[in-house]
């Protein structure tokens, strides 16, 4: 009885105390790396599912009308893996861990691209391929660790006050002038396959539309080509921007449509956080954030989808990563100011990681070019089809 009574006497362990007892020990942060792991693995799995998704139906389209994007179990698949499971995971990282530890795990993506595209899409990659890639890994990687990683609270006031600041307001512009330039050099080749992309269509209209467009499967017979690489636009001696603008504009559209949904996500969770639900859904400037996110990233899926439905995904996935990765950090150091935590040499560190990015986004750009101009004789589409059908089926 007097054990009894002592151990009745103690004071409860609070929830508080654990949580301190498991951050004195480290032994949080082990966890979170394994979630950062297994988050970038998602991601790119979900991609390059995708991808196999518009391959697979290109192959059956041939005989019989396409299904819509619902209808596509491993489009659905893909897409939970790369719009839910991803983004959950990293989100219970940065509970466990601390961001500097998380981040630079976003490079990750990348690297387990560069595995999935051979062994899952039986896309060959060469040499300039792995080097482009891993310039863009190391450069996100020197990015992220020389960035701003602790960052005081905001409040809905300063954060307007921030976005009013003139370094953002310039930052806006830029974005607003790339994207504008980017959807001018695709707007005919690229978006009329967005009609295709979300509907079903009959077997006529998959073959003059050119389900086969863009990627490596690019005809020799010019007479074709127009059609492929042009969803639905005709052979008219219309010009169109070069193959390796198209796959450079509508990846980095959504990259960076990417990065600026995190930015508005960032910041609705910074109000959350230092003002309360309560009062943040009494204010205007709480749903405009929400919108925006909402409205970005639902753009930065449809264009997602429409890259991984023309272009092979050793291409797509690291320029999207890179850009969204480069956008986001450029637009978080403005926006918050985070330059104003940062020394000399963590801003001229950030500025040699952010040019390392964009030198691995040119020479992955300029491999898809010569890839393009190869042309890939019909035995050679055969043959790929043939190895996707290898693979597990819908």
């Amino acid at each position: 009885m007097a054990d009894l009574s002592m151990f009745s006497s103690s004071p409860p362990v609070s929830l508080e105390e654990l949580m301190e007892s498991c951050h004195s020990l480290q032994s949080t942060w082990c966890i979170g790396v394994v979630l950062c792991l297994l988050s970038s693995f998602a991601g790119a799995l979900g991609d390059n599912i995708v991808r196999l998704s518009f391959l697979k139906e290109r192959g059956r389209s041939v005989y019989c009308s396409t299904r819509s994007l619902h209808q596509r179990p491993l489009w659905l698949i893909g897409t939970l893996l790369t719009v839910i499971v991803n983004p959950v995971l990293t989100l219970l990282a940065l509970k466990l861990a601390a961001a500097s530890i998380v981040l630079p795990f976003a490079g990750m993506h990348i690297f387990w691209n560069v595995i999935l595209v051979g062994y899952l899409l039986r896309e060959e990659l060469l040499g300039v391929d792995i080097i482009g890639s891993l310039c863009i890994i190391f450069g996100i990687v020197v990015v992220i660790a020389y960035g701003a990683h602790q960052l005081p609270s905001y409040t809905l006031a300063s954060l307007t006050g921030m976005a009013s600041h003139s370094a953002f307001t310039v930052y806006l512009l830029v974005s607003s002038l790339v994207v504008i330039c980017f959807m001018f050099a695709i707007a005919t080749p690229v978006h009329r396959g967005l009609a295709w992309l979300f509907m079903a269509s009959r077997v006529q209209d998959c073959v003059t539309g050119g389900l086969l467009s863009g990627s490596s499967f690019v005809s020799a017979q010019r007479g074709t080509d127009s059609a492929r690489l042009s969803p639905g636009l005709s052979a008219q001696g219309l010009t169109r921007p070069p193959l390796w603008l198209q796959r450079l504009s509508v990846s980095a559209l959504s990259g960076i449509f990417g990065g600026l949904g995190n930015l508005s996500a960032k910041a609705a969770i910074e109000v959350v956080s230092s003002e309360g639900f309560a009062m943040c859904i009494r204010t205007w400037g709480f749903y405009v954030c929400c919108t925006s996110t909402l409205v970005l990233c639902g753009l930065q899926l449809v264009y997602l989808n429409l890259a991984l439905s023309r272009y092979e995904a050793k291409y797509v996935v690291p320029m999207v990563n890179a850009t969204l990765i480069a956008s986001g950090s450029v637009g978080g150091i403005l926006l918050f100011q985070e330059y104003a935590h940062m020394s000399l040499s963590s801003i001229a560190a950030f500025s040699c990681g952010a040019c390392l990015v964009v030198l691995g986004i040119i020479i992955l750009a300029m491999s898809s070019s010569k890839a393009a101009s190869k042309a890939s004789p019909p035995e050679f589409m055969a043959q790929r089809m043939l190895d996707l059908d290898a693979t597990d089926d819908e």
